[in-house]
């Protein structure tokens, strides 16, 4: 599951010194409600009204996207489903669809029409990210 949270930070730009994932140790560039229990310390409203969460540090950030992909793959998540595609994923999760569809497949080597679950399957554990490349 890091791999997939690492790629959506780096389609979400969380690796450019100063973004908006890198300001509010979010790297997932996840709204309001995707908290997960992490620390935070307040919210963003974007121009697009869009509300970004400002985790407390980055771990926090980071754990808060790993519980969103696991909650997804687990079928615990009442937005996505894990039978649904990197296209359907990428539509509900990104202002920028194609682009962070484009990101996303491209660093995990799947197609954009490919089941998302299907990613896991057979897949050992990760360690969290220390940093993006």
């Amino acid at each position: 599951m890091w791999n997939v949270c690492r790629a959506i930070a780096l389609a979400e730009g969380a690796n450019v010194s100063s973004s908006a994932p890198d300001r509010a140790n979010n790297p997932g560039d996840l709204s309001k409600g995707d908290e997960h229990g992490q620390p935070v310390t307040g919210y963003t409203t974007l121009p697009d009204g869009e509300v970004l969460i400002a985790f407390a540090n980055k771990e926090a950030g980071w754990n808060a996207l790993y519980t969103k992909i696991a909650h997804i793959v687990s079928g615990a998540s009442s937005t996505y489903s894990p039978q649904m595609s990197w296209r359907q994923i990428a539509q509900k999760y990104a202002g920028n669809a194609a682009a962070w569809l484009n990101n996303v497949t491209a660093v995990l080597g799947v197609g954009p029409d490919d089941v998302f679950s299907n990613y896991f399957s057979g897949g050992g554990a990760q360690p969290p990210p220390a940093a993006l490349p």
